[in-house]
C-alpha cells in the first residue's frame, strides 16, 4: 500500500504544536525583556545576578524606577504595548529564577502602582495607541463559535477565553494575565438582569 500523503493529527497533537510555538515566543520575550533590564542595571552599576539576590523590597524599588526610566536605544519612550511585554518578560524571568511574582505578589505593590501610573502617562504622551488588526467577519466568528463544544471541559474553557477576548479586551493575552476577580464589577439593571463590566479600563486600552 502506498504511503499516505497526509499525516493525521489528533487534538492533543495540535495543542502540542501550539504549546511549542508559545514556548518559543515566551523565551524570545524573556530574552528581550532581560536584555533591556540588564542594560538599565549597568547604568546604576548593578547586574542581574546581584539584583536577583536582593530582598523583594529592594528589588521592588529598582523595578519601579526601571519602569519609569526605560527607553529605546534612541532615547525615545517605549509604547505601552512594549512596556507590557517587557514587564511580562521580567515576570517570567524572575519566576524561573525562584523569585516571587513581580506582578501578582504583594511585595511588589509599589512597582505595580508605578507601572500603572506610568502606563497612563504613556497614553497621555501618545504612546498608548494600538494598530488594530482587521475585524473578524460575522461569518468567521459564527464558524469559531460553532466549533466550540461547551459540553467538553476544554471546549468550555475555550468558550470562556473567547468571550473574555471578545467582550472585555481588544488587545492580547498580556491583558488576560493581569485580570483578577476584582478586575470586574457586577451591575443590576432595573429589570433585574445582571451584567458584568471591566473595572480597570487600562486593561483594554
Amino acid at each position: 500500500m502506498a504511503e499516505s500523503r497526509f499525516h493525521l493529527v489528533d487534538n492533543e497533537g495540535v495543542r502540542d504544536i501550539i504549546d511549542a510555538a508559545d514556548s518559543k515566543s515566551t523565551k524570545q520575550l524573556i530574552k528581550y525583556a532581560v536584555k533591556i533590564f540588564a542594560d538599565y542595571l549597568k547604568l546604576i552599576t548593578k547586574d542581574l545576578q546581584e539584583v536577583g539576590e536582593l530582598p523583594n523590597s529592594e528589588l521592588d524599588g529598582i523595578i519601579g524606577k526601571f519602569y519609569c526610566g526605560a527607553r529605546k536605544q534612541n532615547g525615545e519612550l517605549y509604547c505601552k504595548k512594549s512596556m507590557l511585554s517587557i514587564r511580562f518578560g521580567l515576570q517570567s524571568h524572575f519566576i524561573n529564577k525562584g523569585k516571587s511574582d513581580i506582578i501578582g505578589h504583594t511585595d511588589f505593590a509599589n512597582s505595580s502602582r508605578v507601572f500603572k501610573s506610568f502606563s497612563a502617562t504613556l497614553k497621555q504622551k501618545g504612546k498608548g495607541f494600538v494598530t488594530h488588526k482587521m475585524a473578524i467577519t460575522e461569518e468567521d466568528m459564527s464558524t469559531i463559535k460553532d466549533s466550540v463544544d461547551v459540553t467538553d471541559p476544554l471546549g468550555l474553557q475555550n468558550k470562556v477565553y473567547l468571550d473574555f477576548m471578545l467582550y472585555f479586551c481588544n488587545r492580547g493575552r498580556e491583558n488576560l494575565r493581569e485580570m483578577k476577580r476584582d478586575s470586574f464589577e457586577m451591575h443590576v439593571e432595573p429589570t433585574g438582569k445582571r451584567y458584568i463590566t471591566l473595572k480597570d479600563k487600562q486593561l483594554c486600552e
